[in-house]
This record gives structure tokens, C-alpha cells and sequence, in this order.
């Protein structure tokens, strides 16, 4: 067993158990996990676009996901114009950190600085929109869905590197297959169709095929996204701080794009907002 592969069990071995405790927990202890992650992927994602020691306005991203996290947790009934008053002071504040200290570049750090608050926190802090809602309504959506992303990414790593010959978009990630990317859509099916069986969710079948949509398309389009930004940087991975797996956003990447529509479909469609 090489060093990498020896770090990557390690991680396992502690994180998911660790993960899974956490969600089954949920409350503040959840959105303090939720918070500190997106903590870390925001300052991994400034780090690897290289403006994370050029301006102050990485501190308004910092501020500005944490934001996020707040409203998600206390404020989950805001209308669109809350929101939008909030994120115009985001947009505001960085524009003032950035003049009263100009550096070389002040458009690509407030792009970078402002996008990162939006994808990274905004995307991001729906977890805990989403783990509120199964604490409302006692239902298991945010478990289900980590889960299935987790043995999406299994299936499509293991029969992509079995039999994935053909590479569905090479020039942004040479190693994700048709082979890999279809397998991980059908475990998505497996997952949401069994615990739909067992009654597990109390969905319908149209409602337990989009949230397998969900996951096993949107979940993998979230890790092309970020493959895309990665292949920007010229980088492998986000980070090192999770030894064999890479960074933080690495592992988040799905979740990203999983997430938000999970809870949107939940809380517009299903219970009406």
C-alpha cells in the first residue's frame, strides 16, 4: 500500500463516520461544520486562483460566506429582496476594501473575491437550509443525498477505471468516462429507488427520479465545474489538507451543485416555500 492510497483510508476511516455523525446530529453543531468548510474551501479556492494574498477583500468572502450560513440557519424565510440587499453590501464592501488598498489587479480580485462568495458560500451554506428542513419536517433528505453522491463517485471511479475507454470531456477532465459518469447516474437510481422501497423517504416515483437526477447528473456536472476551474489554475487539486483526497472543496464539489437544487426542489416545489 503506497503512502497516498494509506492517507486516502485513513481519511476515510475517520471522515465519513465522522460526517455521517454530524448530520445525524444536525442543528448548530451541523452548521458549525457547514460554516468551517466553507471557510476552508473558500480560502482553498482564492489560494488557487492566486489573489488570496493580493487584496483585503478575501476577508469580505470569508464574511460574506459565513453570511450565508447565518441566513440558511435563522433567517431561512428572507424574500428575494432581503437577499438581494444582502448581497449588494457583499458587492459594495468588497468594491471599498479594494479602493482604500489598490492592488495591481483590482478587477480580477473582486471578480475572483465575488464569485468565490456566491459559489463557494452561497451554493455551499444550502446544506443547512437543507439539513433545517429534514429537522422541520423529520424526513432524511440530506443524509440520502450525501450518501448517494458518495457511492455515485464510488461507481463512477471504479467502472470508469474498469472499462471507461471513451472520455466524455477530456480537455477538462482527462480521467471521467461515459462508462463512469452512466454508472454513477444508475447507483444515484439504486440509492434514492431502495430507500424510496423501504420507505425510508416518503416520495413519489417522479419525485425519487429527480432527486436521483439531482445527484447523478447535477452532483457530477458540479465536479466537471470544478475540474474546470482546477484545469484554469493548473492544478490537480484544490489542496492538500485531506492528505490522499485532495482539498476540501474536492470533496464539496458535488455538493455544490447537489445541494442547492435538492433544497430548492424541496422547499419551492415540495412544500410549496
Amino acid at each position: 500500500m503506497t503512502i497516498k492510497s494509506s492517507n486516502r483510508t485513513i481519511v476515510n476511516i475517520l471522515g465519513i463516520p465522522g460526517i455521517l455523525s454530524l448530520i445525524w446530529i444536525g442543528g448548530p453543531i451541523f452548521g458549525f461544520f457547514i460554516s468551517i468548510v466553507i471557510l476552508l474551501a473558500s480560502r482553498e479556492f482564492l489560494v488557487m486562483t492566486g489573489v488570496h494574498d493580493q487584496s483585503l477583500v478575501k476577508w469580505i468572502t470569508y464574511l460574506g460566506g459565513l453570511g450565508f450560513c447565518y441566513f440558511y440557519y435563522f433567517l431561512p424565510d428572507w424574500d428575494a429582496f432581503h437577499i438581494l440587499f444582502f448581497s449588494a453590501l457583499l458587492i459594495m464592501a468588497a468594491f471599498v476594501t479594494e479602493i482604500l488598498k489598490t492592488t495591481s489587479k483590482p478587477t480580477r480580485n473582486l471578480s475572483v473575491n465575488i464569485f468565490c462568495i456566491f459559489y463557494v458560500g452561497g451554493l455551499l451554506s444550502t446544506l443547512i437550509g437543507l439539513r433545517n428542513f429534514d429537522a422541520l419536517h423529520s424526513t432524511y433528505f440530506t443524509l440520502i443525498m450525501i450518501l448517494s453522491i458518495w457511492i455515485c463517485d464510488s461507481a463512477a471511479f471504479y467502472f470508469g477505471s474498469k472499462w471507461g475507454k471513451s472520455k466524455i470531456l477530456p480537455h477538462i477532465s482527462p480521467q471521467k468516462s461515459w462508462v463512469g459518469c452512466i454508472a454513477g447516474l444508475i447507483s444515484s437510481f439504486i440509492v434514492y429507488g431502495t430507500v424510496t422501497y423501504l420507505h425510508f423517504l416518503e416520495i413519489s416515483m417522479e419525485e425519487m427520479c429527480i432527486f436521483a437526477i439531482i445527484t447523478g447528473i447535477f452532483g457530477q456536472i458540479g465536479d466537471f465545474a470544478e475540474s474546470l476551474l482546477k484545469r484554469n489554475a493548473g492544478v490537480k487539486d484544490s489542496g492538500t489538507l485531506l492528505l490522499g483526497h485532495g482539498g476540501v472543496l474536492d470533496r464539496f464539489d458535488s455538493l455544490i451543485f447537489a445541494s442547492p437544487l435538492t433544497y430548492f426542489y424541496l422547499y419551492f416545489v415540495v412544500s410549496g416555500g
